[in-house]
């Protein structure tokens, strides 16, 4: 009887729970034996986009399915949505929309919209366990939509209003193309736009994109709360914003929000003499009352390049807010930020209004480990109380810190400051030496010298004062702090250098002493 029972388990259990995720392929138009197999068989894109398609077994979309995207796929019209899901996918098993490599979304005017805001596009995610993968060389492209164009609409690449979302590796180009220094906008254009409900676990992640007034936004415009957004490791250029997150229905909660690697160059193109744009690399906020983003970490981006000059008139960085730009407004707030690692350098006679990095209506800030290089205007501005910073580079500047008002430093030490006009202002008091700020009880073993970084790099050179004068921070906690912006893991004891790199004797002055080897501490 043992034996039987064995026989009869080996010869069921195969045949249960066998379905599998299958890969099927899709073109514009049907393609040889329209079977879905592959590229030279594949359904034509109304497959993907009619739920009678969804959720049937085998042949048909279901969680764990790969749809490849194969070939060029274009719109019927302009403003319409190109693939459009149908049904969900489940934990563990998301529906993959991938493309082929050379695959290419085109249109006059990718996207639907209500008005204010793109409510489709090129792919427009309604259901949740989603992905979207460029794969190699994926394109999304809008082809006449901008200023002196065919088409001057809002606009999008990719939308969602659903949870468990992830989009990477996507090209996304010409949203909305602006000329550079004019006056014409139009309403929101963006590459990836998540509106609407509150919607949660979303990764965006190794895309490039350009052109478009806010390249990346994750909006909760209702009341509720939302969790675990990651933004990273993003190329983006030629826009007014190019990432915004906001908390923006009444009491809604963003929390646990990480927006790191990006990196955020050319703003001048959406300079105008009206100030209709104001040019940040990325706006963090909470616009409501009772909002606010929690567990807000910002880190190793790369905000940098010309953000306004070339304008033609004086003070062109005036219409540039900041680099990064964090705020609450309207009853919102900002829970204890941790910003750290970042880069923010701004060209030449470029700069922000309010400092290349901002925290407005923040409460308890951590600011580590940056490296800010400017040339005019304030290094980091403040509306904020209990304010911490250690480890920081920030040169050539008006104010090294503008905290005015009721802001609050609550500790300030290990920072090497350099080249400054009015030097620090917190509360009402301005300090404008380095000795004064000292005698306030700030950066006791703080620095004032030129940091002596490479010009490339802002990595230090063999003599920067930066190399083991800064704080270990190994026991914040932090696990991303503890590697620099380049990933190079700082000593868990021992010495940090300040700014947002480490030294490696192997990459310095031409000499090899050993790929990886430190400067001795």
């Amino acid at each position: 009887m043992k034996w039987l029972f064995l026989v009869l388990l080996l010869c069921v259990c195969p045949f249960v729970g066998t379905s599998g995720a299958e890969d099927l392929y899709i073109a514009q138009t049907a393609t040889g034996g329209d079977t879905g197999v592959d590229c030279a068989n594949a359904h034509a894109v109304t497959f993907f986009n009619s739920a009678a398609n969804w959720g049937g077994g085998a042949g048909e979309i279901d969680p764990g399915d790969t749809v490849h995207v194969c070939g060029t796929i274009t719109c019927s019209a302009i403003q319409t949505d190109g693939l459009v899901t149908q049904a969900a996918g489940t934990s563990g098993n998301p529906i993959t929309i991938k493309f082929e490599t050379g695959a290419v979304m085109t249109c006059g005017v990718w996207g639907t919209n209500d008005g204010t805001r793109a409510t489709g596009g090129a792919i427009r995610i309604n259901h949740d366990f989603i992905t979207v993968d460029g794969g190699t060389n994926g394109v999304i492209r809008n082809t006449a939509n901008g200023q002196g164009l065919a088409n001057s609409v809002i606009s999008a690449g990719v939308t969602y209003s659903s949870s468990n979302v992830e989009i990477k590796n996507l090209t996304i180009q010409d949203i909305w193309v602006k000329t550079p220094y004019s006056d014409v906008l139009v309403g929101a254009t963006n590459g990836i736009l998540g509106t609407n409900a509150p919607h949660s676990s979303i990764l965006i992640h190794h895309n490039t994109i350009d052109d478009g007034s806010d390249l990346i936004t994750h909006i909760t415009a209702t009341t509720g709360s939302n969790s675990n957004i990651q933004i990273y490791n993003n190329v983006l250029s030629r826009t007014c914003t190019g990432i915004v997150i906001a908390s923006a229905g009444v009491n809604s909660v963003v929390d646990n929000v990480q927006v790191y690697g990006n990196e955020m160059f050319d703003g001048y193109v959406w300079w105008g003499p009206a100030d209709e744009c104001h040019i940040n690399g990325m706006h963090l906020f909470a616009a409501q009352s009772g909002t606010d983003i929690t567990n807000l970490k910002v880190y190793n981006n790369y905000a940098h390049s010309n953000m306004s000059t070339g304008c033609g008139v004086a003070n062109c960085y005036t219409h540039v807010t900041a680099f990064i730009f964090i705020e609450g407004t309207g009853g919102g707030t900002i829970t204890a930020p941790k910003i750290f690692n970042n880069l923010l350098v701004a060209a030449s006679g470029d700069g922000a209004s309010n400092g290349l990095l901002y925290c407005g209506l923040c409460t308890n800030p951590e600011i580590y480990n940056n490296t800010i290089l400017g040339q005019v205007a304030d290094g980091i501005v403040f509306d904020a109380t209990g304010i911490v910073l250690r480890n920081n580079i920030i040169s050539n500047f008006d104010h090294m810190i503008y905290a005015p008002g009721s802001s609050t430093v609550s500790a300030s030490n290990n920072n090497l400051f350099n080249a400054f006009v009015n030097g620090w202002t917190v509360g009402g008091t301005t300090y404008g030496t380095f000795a004064a700020w000292q005698g306030a009880g700030f950066d006791a073993s703080g620095l004032s010298a030129a940091p002596d970084l490479n010009a490339t790099t802002f990595k230090p050179n063999s003599g920067s004062p930066t190399i083991n004068a800064g704080a270990n921070l190994t026991s914040l906690g932090i696990t991303a702090l503890n590697s620099d912006k380049a990933g190079v893991a700082r000593p868990s004891s021992g010495a940090w250098e300040i700014g947002a790199y480490e030294f490696l004797l192997g990459t310095q002055g031409g000499v090899t002493f050993g790929i990886g080897w430190r400067r001795p501490r």
